[in-house]
């Protein structure tokens, strides 16, 4: 068995999740492709403009048929909700080996777990809904409800996609199959061996230095699907129209700099609302 980081590029000028509902649909599809069992996941995050996998598998084929298929899944959920071709193809993949043996295991675990928790939108890994932070080292795993107790076209609804899971795997009451269904948790804690040492290596992770080298890291930040979907709203009341795409060159100005000053959105997370590039973002927070 061998081990991969598996990580998407940062999609810096759009966003893969735009509400809750998207999010339930990447994390069926992460269920979807565990079932196939030709890679295990140890652990991942879904994040609003990347992802990040840790796989067990027998090589790094295993491991790029996984997020490719991932891919092609999410994308076509896309397409169907929102119209956009192709948009996940300007998302690169890199896919690193992970070693037991020097710990590069143990750090792209935690690498991966802290994500959330380094964009400052929850304080530990395991309040993070949309990744596998909560599976380890958790006496209470709250039961979901096996997949059986669905029909099948209750399934495929639930599912966004024809593709059979496992019939034990728990749907939670959130509406997605609850990742201990799938994840290799067991396998996590007896690498980590006890709680501490999980904690451990979460606290000294790469993400985790990264927050606490900056102390505008520590500021509060609200998760990009609160802001995208406050943004019509400010579009209406400031300048009458829709969205951002109706928006004047000096209106967008306006907005970005509404999105700094009112929610504390940096240029890189304004350019993901926006749709822009971040010398755009970076050009209208300056003319304001």
């Amino acid at each position: 068995m061998k081990y991969f980081l598996v990580t998407t590029s940062h999609l810096s000028d759009g966003i893969w999740f735009k509400d809750d509902e998207d999010f339930k649909a990447g994390m069926n599809y992460v269920a979807i492709m565990a079932s196939k069992g030709k890679a295990y996941v140890l652990c991942f995050v879904l994040m609003s403009n990347h992802v990040h996998f840790v796989l067990g598998c027998e090589s790094k084929e295993n491991a790029w048929d996984f997020i490719t298929g991932f891919k092609q899944l999410y994308a076509r959920y896309f397409y169907n909700k929102y119209g956009v071709r192709k948009f996940l193809r300007r998302n690169g993949v890199d896919i690193r080996e992970l070693f037991i043996e020097d710990e590069s295991l143990h750090k792209g675990i935690a690498y991966t777990a802290m994500n959330p928790v380094a964009a400052n939108i929850c304080a530990h890994a395991s309040q993070y809904a949309w990744g596998s932070g909560n599976c380890y080292f958790n006496p209470s795993l709250n039961p979901g409800k096996r997949m059986d107790s669905f029909s099948f076209r209750q399934r495929r609804q639930l599912l966004h996609s024809r593709l059979p899971v496992p019939l034990d795997y728990q749907l939670g009451s959130n509406g997605f199959i609850l990742p201990y269904s799938y994840i290799c948790y067991n396998f996590v804690q007896k690498l980590f061996k006890t709680p501490g040492r999980f904690n451990y290596f979460l606290i000294n992770s790469s993400k985790a230095k990264a927050r606490m080298e900056s102390e505008t890291n520590l500021i509060p930040t609200f998760r990009d699907q609160v802001l995208a979907a406050a943004i019509p709203d400010i579009c209406h009341t400031l300048f009458g129209k829709g969205n951002p795409g109706e928006l004047t060159e000096r209106e967008k100005a306006r907005l970005a700099y509404e999105l700094h000053h009112r929610f504390a959105s940096d240029p890189k997370q304004i350019a993901r609302l926006m749709g822009c590039s971040l010398q755009d973002a970076v050009r209208w927070l300056d003319s304001v």
